[in-house]
């Protein structure tokens, strides 16, 4: 399905309603912008690790299991380290 939107003077769009109902979208969700082969995707944010997405700078390529333990090793360091 295709739907067209006019780009505002501030860079802005609406996202039609049908794809924001359809999706979950709604006032102050996260969506993510992703460029491939020259095309914009935008896509949803609806998972907590997904929202944290390029807040943590890894070393090299890492998967999902070493990514979350890396997030919940830096929360579980906040949160103590007073201890």
């Amino acid at each position: 399905m295709a739907m067209m939107s006019r780009v505002s003077s501030k860079g802005q769009i609406t996202i039609p309603a049908e794809f924001r109902k359809s999706l979950n979208i709604s006032g102050g969700s996260q969506v993510r912008f992703v460029m491939e082969n020259g095309e914009l995707k935008i896509k949803p944010v609806n998972d907590g690790i997904e929202a944290l997405r390029g807040i943590i700078k890894v070393e090299g390529p890492q998967d999902f299991a070493g990514i979350r333990e890396k997030v919940m090793e830096d929360k579980a360091n906040e949160r103590y380290k007073d201890y």
